[in-house]
């Protein structure tokens, strides 16, 4: 649905599939409904969780390690951080498993469960983007498969290889190692990425702190 609703928007690379202007009244109408949509599916899930929680508690479920405690405080905890974790990964681009893998093992679930659940989170915000790109047209098709298939065997590898290393070893602090390593990398890349573009905005004489029109 919110795939949809971008594409009935469009932005400023992409035509509205629709013929929507940018800053009609549709597009504020479709913009609220965006939002409205939001909050509706994020009650449906607190509510959801709340149930599901009580449910365990009523049959004297015994909790392990691992397991989230969906009580008050936690679930506003996990929805302020989930929205500002999402506010930052749109503003600055970064991928929302790097930010949400540290919240998830703050909330103590196990290292492999929090990594392939931050993978599973960004696999549909990619999807999303990939169909935005393809319909903008700035997709390198023939690369993007290149690049697509060496994913795959470098995911199927590190499964594997570290996979085997924690069962050898019995320390899954192998993995939270890697996911510092990994995160710490991200951050030192996307700091130098942003330096060089902040160097070459200076270079061509543009104003750093100036905000572009929203239309």
């Amino acid at each position: 649905a919110i795939l949809l609703i971008s594409l009935f928007r469009g932005n400023k690379n992409l035509e509205s599939i629709v013929g929507i202007k940018r800053c009609d009244v549709l597009d504020f109408v479709l913009l609220a409904f965006q939002f409205l949509l939001l909050i509706v599916l994020t009650v449906i899930n607190i509510v959801m969780l709340k149930r599901e929680y009580q449910v365990k508690l009523d049959n004297d479920y015994q909790f392990v390690k691992g397991d989230i405690v969906w009580d008050q405080r936690s679930i506003i905890k996990f929805t302020i951080f989930a929205v500002i974790g999402g506010f930052i990964s749109g503003a600055v681009g970064l991928s929302g498993g790097i930010l949400f893998t540290p919240l998830f093992l703050d909330f103590g679930i196990a290292p492999s469960v929090a990594s392939g659940t931050s993978m599973y989170m960004a696999m549909f915000a990619t999807l999303s983007s990939s169909i935005l790109f393809m319909f903008s047209g700035y997709i390198i098709y023939d690369y993007s498969f290149w690049l697509s298939f060496w994913a795959i065997v470098g995911t199927a590898l590190g499964i594997t290889i570290i996979g085997n290393a924690v069962k050898k070893s019995g320390r899954v602090s192998i993995l939270v190692v890697l996911l510092g390593f990994v995160i710490t990398a991200s951050m030192i890349a996307e700091g130098i990425v942003g330096t060089i573009d902040t160097i070459d905005q200076v270079n061509n004489n543009e104003n750093l702190f100036e905000f572009n029109a929203y239309c």
